[in-house]
């Protein structure tokens, strides 16, 4: 099982998170609208033991 995490491009802070818990980022970046403002996301992905 594949675990994933979406941060915002943007939000170093956030971003550190996901590496802490031994998630990678894995290359795919998909546009968010928050707010009417598009902004990037950064995957995270993590294979789970289930």
């Amino acid at each position: 099982m594949r675990g994933t995490v979406r941060v915002l491009e943007g939000e170093s802070r956030a971003r550190r998170f996901p590496g802490r818990a031994g998630f990678a980022a894995d290359g795919v970046e998909e546009p968010f609208e928050a707010g009417g403002t598009a902004v990037s996301e950064v995957r995270y992905a993590k294979e789970l033991q289930g």
